[in-house]
């Protein structure tokens, strides 16, 4: 439909590195795509990218794993392994 998407992923290891960097080669090719390598839970970084942006809609995929560490610690970068 000729949108342009930019993608967002902090590469956490909670599980396979490798597996997500695969699936982003697979992105890439696209003129389309673009990817930011930042965590959703770094303030700044996301205002960098919202600053920036221009972005006329957002969806929001992404989870922390461990449900309950993160109701407790909203702010951590990734579930404790």
């Amino acid at each position: 439909m000729g949108h342009t998407v930019t993608g967002v992923d902090n590469f956490s290891p909670y599980y396979s590195v490798a597996l997500k960097k695969d699936r982003l080669a697979l992105l890439t090719p696209d003129a389309n795509f673009r990817f930011v390598e930042a965590d959703m839970a770094d303030r700044a970084a996301m205002d960098r990218l919202f600053d920036a942006g221009g972005f006329s809609h957002v969806v929001n995929l992404a989870a922390q794993a461990g449900v309950r560490h993160s109701l407790t610690h909203p702010r951590t970068t990734s579930a404790p392994i």
